[in-house]
């Protein structure tokens, strides 16, 4: 096969000087805000709970990659706007992601994070659905005195053969019919079902899961059940690509629609914890990655340090350096 990349690429001319640009610039990273990711996982625990949580039968002296490693990868990468499995084939050389993963080697390939997806189980769905439930809890600092549960569906439309898929009239599509519950921006959970189901199918059995967990947390807590949260959907289907179910197999799916639900944890901790009182304070999800994490950076990595010297001409300088403190 002929090879049509070019090493160099002309562009027109500025001010009589030529203009050329090529992918040889060595370690740059176009993720430089990913260390936020990494503070904000830190602080919660968040990947670190779930890690634990997963089935992982492989043999550990035969893994070079562990199942934290390869959960932060993931989620990581989606935050950052990296939906497919094929992007890491390139990304898992970004020095700026290997930091934030806590490794000073390539990551995991697009070949071995499929393999771990396709493990994935009804058991596994149920244990990550518990850390986000755990995490909503951990997230109050005293007990609140009114939580309202907003529960709705949606369409996650296929375009393949997928297990269960099937016709839905209303969306006029094959589609999967998944259910979120939040509680304001907080999300509790992202449960993948067939479309051929009511849209309130299995509503009534969470909701009575839910509030059993959170009144043994909180006995005297006022629970209201209600439709509205259109908003906090299209974050995680637009931004977050929850929609991205295009594996054959049922469970990798609802795998992929968790990973995106802990990418959204993180995200909105950061607007919630380090954003308050910003302009960004109440900004969609997918506006904290275009300003805060998609920094132009250098990475220097040696035996003692590894530094990003950040874009100088980066505009939201301050508000990084308010986020990160």
């Amino acid at each position: 096969m002929t090879d049509c990349i070019q090493e160099r690429l002309p562009f027109p001319r500025c001010r009589g000087r030529w203009v050329e640009a090529s992918f040889s610039g060595g370690d740059i990273t176009s993720n430089g805000g990913v260390l936020l990711l990494r503070q904000a996982d830190r602080a919660l625990g968040l990947t670190e709970q779930v890690a634990k949580a997963l089935i992982d039968p492989r043999r550990r002296a035969s893994c070079r990659h562990d199942a934290l490693a390869i959960v932060r990868q993931r989620v990581y990468s989606l935050a950052l706007g990296y939906e497919d499995l094929n992007d890491h084939d390139q990304l898992r050389r970004d020095l700026a992601l290997q930091t934030a993963v806590e490794k000073d080697r390539v990551l995991a390939s697009a070949s071995t994070l499929c393999r771990f997806e396709k493990r994935a189980g009804r058991e596994q769905a149920v244990r990550m659905h518990e850390v986000l439930v755990e995490q909503f809890i951990a997230s109050y600092p005293r007990p609140p005195r009114r939580l309202i549960l907003d529960f709705d569906a949606t369409d996650d439309r296929v375009h393949g053969q997928q297990e269960r898929r099937f016709y839905h009239g209303y969306y006029d599509a094959y589609c999967f019919l998944p259910l979120y519950v939040f509680c304001g921006d907080r999300l509790l959970v992202s449960y993948l079902r067939p479309s051929k189901i009511d849209g309130a199918k299995h509503s009534w059995a969470i909701l009575a899961l839910l509030v059993k967990r959170l009144r043994r947390a909180w006995p005297k807590v006022k629970i209201v059940f209600r439709g509205d949260m259109e908003n906090r959907i299209k974050e995680q289907q637009l931004h977050l690509f929850a929609d991205r179910t295009s594996c054959h197999q049922w469970w990798p799916n609802q795998y992929r629609v968790l990973l995106s639900a802990l990418a959204y944890v993180l995200l909105n901790a950061i607007r919630r914890i380090a954003l308050a009182g910003t302009e960004l304070a109440r900004a969609y999800v997918g506006t904290i990655p275009l300003k805060l994490l998609k920094i132009g950076a250098v990475v220097l990595r040696n035996t003692r340090r590894v530094q990003l010297l950040l874009s100088s001409a980066h505009p939201y300088q301050e508000l990084f350096f308010l986020a990160a403190a």
